[in-house]
């Protein structure tokens, strides 16, 4: 076995390498978006102990990720790339773990197949380069894995390796609790893990103990969610498409989605074929371990959505490892003549033909504020001419690309449907219009008038635009693809009449 491992040593340092780079190239091609700048603009205004005292701005997150991105842009700034590259680092780790991960569970084999899907999945490159939470919770949480996995196979370092992942990444985001939640089902349902039950169970009153000092911020976030949240109610059917999401998230075009879930899910019948013919109980064990983790996760925010919406796809990011590792686990042991092998090689092609389509703009989710705010900036009278942001979505990435023009900024008040919670867009010092508001000052309005228009704004903002549109003549229009527009209006009260 160390032979085998020698052998492969120099082709596991390349996987690796190919897969930092992956994840380092093309990290400033994106502008950052309305999610990168709130973490940017909560680094800015506060530091680490106010934001485990008083909550990451009055959000629903916890203040882990925050407080090491605080940190880090200490020594490195605040640039683009300086911002996305702590997420790189952190998600480089998770593709250790998901090879330990499946090595532990399954075989070496299993491990390098688990390696190069991990290597070339879309979705761990996408929020590998996003200033977000999101690598942290797939690393720290697979890590975890990794321990519970250790624990089973009597390795002496998995209590403590558990302990760590899931403190990490319980202070990293709240979904990971269902994770760890639905993974007790196979602890307590699976023989060899349930006569262990003192060794994790004892790991699991340390954590609790330790996560104590949250469990207050927990409890209040929790009642704000329930109180009303902007993700709208998931689909029945949404955890099919969550787990082609897990592989490829947002990389193709929306004509194109529905073949990355049609693989992934291919393949994973094949899996379910393949497995009832495995003589070895503890494959299919494993097997499950790795299905319970993901889909157990998707049903449960899928129920607990029925009280208050919080099913996103970008928040499952802590099972992503888990899918890799089934997937790579069941081709390792498929039969000679399961189409297995094929389909995975063909996973991996639409993987990277995904990479492709990431690493080349437009962006679904990352319009171009860069350019928006140079050519904002070239305009004539650029800081004296004001701009109306009929949506959060572009008004708070402006913060961070155009901050010598938002004097004379207005940000329309979207109420119920706005990103943010009101007392996190006080905590951010941002000052927001009613509609009312808005309608009064673009009544009596003289003069030119830029406006910036995202795509998905209301219907009430939608009616805002076309009325000024009608009544003001159209100086200049700008498309930003995929959903921003930039119009200039000049606006004369008296040849209204």
């Amino acid at each position: 076995m160390q032979a085998v491992q020698r052998n492969r040593l120099p082709l596991l340092l390349l996987l690796l390498i190919i897969g930092a780079w992956l994840r380092v190239y093309g990290l400033n091609t994106h502008s950052l978006w309305f999610d990168e700048t709130f973490s940017q603009r909560v680094v800015s205004l506060f530091d680490p102990i106010s934001l485990f005292q008083n909550g990451v701005a009055g959000d629903v997150h916890p203040p882990l990720y925050f407080a090491l991105l605080w940190l880090w842009v200490q020594f490195v700034g605040e640039s683009v790339v300086a911002l996305r590259m702590l997420s790189v680092l952190i998600a480089v780790l998770a593709l250790p773990a998901c090879y330990h991960l499946a090595r532990l569970l399954f075989n070496e084999r299993a491990a390098l197949l688990a390696l190069i899907l991990a290597v070339f999945a879309p979705y761990q490159v996408y929020y590998a380069q996003e200033t977000r939470q999101y690598a942290l919770s797939f690393t720290a949480l697979a890590w975890a894995a990794v321990g519970l996995a250790a624990m089973w196979r009597g390795k002496g370092y998995g209590w403590l390796l558990y302990v760590i992942g899931a403190l990490v990444s319980l202070y990293t985001h709240y979904i990971c609790g269902l994770t760890l939640a639905v993974l007790h089902i196979w602890l307590l349902a699976y023989p060899p893990m349930r006569a262990k039950w003192r060794l994790w169970l004892s790991a699991d009153v340390l954590i609790a103990l330790l996560y104590l000092p949250q469990a207050f911020t927990f409890l209040s976030q929790t009642s704000a969610v329930f109180g009303g949240f902007w993700i709208m109610p998931p689909n029945a059917l949404a955890p099919v498409f969550s787990a082609g999401y897990l592989i490829f998230a947002v990389v193709f075009p929306v004509a194109l989605i529905p073949i990355g879930v049609v693989a992934v899910w291919l393949l994973l019948a094949v899996n379910g074929i393949d497995m009832r013919q495995v003589r070895q109980g503890s494959v299919r064990a494993a097997w499950l371990f790795c299905l319970i983790a993901v889909f157990g996760t998707l049903i449960a925010a899928l129920i607990v959505s029925l009280r208050a919406p919080i099913y996103s796809e970008r928040s499952f990011g802590m099972v992503a490892p888990f899918m890799v590792v089934a997937l790579a686990g069941a081709v390792a042991f498929a039969p000679r003549r399961s189409p297995a092998r094929l389909l995975y090689a063909a996973l991996i092609v639409i993987c990277l033909g995904g990479l492709i389509a990431h690493y080349t703009p437009p962006d679904l989710l990352r319009p171009p504020f860069r350019e928006i705010a140079a050519d904002l900036r070239a305009l004539p009278d650029s800081e004296r001419v004001p701009i109306l942001y009929l949506h959060d979505g572009a008004y708070l990435p402006m913060t961070y690309y155009t901050p010598d023009l938002l004097a004379n900024a207005r940000l329309i008040f979207t109420e119920s449907r706005s990103w943010l919670y009101p007392r996190t867009w006080q905590m951010l010092g941002i000052t927001r219009y009613s509609r009312a508001e808005i309608a009064d000052w673009l009544a009596g309005y003289q003069g030119a008038l830029r406006v910036v228009y995202y795509g998905g704004t209301l219907p009430e903002e939608e009616a805002t635009l076309r009325a000024l549109l009608a009544r003001c003549p159209v100086q200049r229009e700008l498309t930003y693809p995929p959903f921003v527009i930039f119009y200039e209006v000049f606006c004369d009260v008296q040849s209204d009449g």
